[in-house]
């Protein structure tokens, strides 16, 4: 995994840099706890999810920490900034079915994994789910097996 930043807004962007590991072609997810520190999910040549962050915002990243209660991952994870300023983590495990952890205080530990079910009970396909927030509701998108795109508030 390598990593680029920009130095000053509107600014040059550094180097790259490796935070190391081996992942899959599947898109990673970063976003910023409400303190500025970066948290970083990426699947892992063998299907695991794995997680690191920064120390302190723009500085150094942890080790890779095993996200541990799925395996086998297809697809990227997304995760977004809660309107209480939580990330929130989002999943479709290898039998079609979203799941989800959250920080339990803002910049805080993690919950364990909450299953959201699959589409209709009929599970979702392997693409990444798309997660957005307007207002205080969170909004995720999924594509069925089917090809339809489904969305729940």
């Amino acid at each position: 995994m390598y990593h680029k930043a920009e130095t000053s807004p509107d600014g040059a962007w550094s180097h790259w840099f490796s935070i190391g590991g081996k992942f899959m072609r599947v898109a990673p997810a970063v976003a910023a706890n409400a303190d500025g520190r970066l948290e970083l999910f990426a699947v892992g040549t063998g299907g695991a999810l794995y997680h690191s962050w920064q120390i302190t915002p723009g500085g150094n990243w942890s080790d890779w920490v095993n996200e541990d209660g799925h395996s086998a991952l297809t697809a990227g994870p997304a995760l977004i900034l809660d309107p209480v300023g939580r990330l929130e983590l989002f999943i479709v495990g290898m039998e079609g079915a979203v799941y989800m952890k959250q920080q339990v205080v803002p910049g805080g530990g993690w919950t364990g994994w909450v299953y959201l079910g699959g589409s209709n009970g009929s599970g979702v396909s392997k693409t990444a789910p798309a997660v957005a927030v307007s207002g205080f509701t969170l909004t995720m998108c999924i594509v069925a097996n089917n090809g339809e795109v489904l969305a729940t508030t």
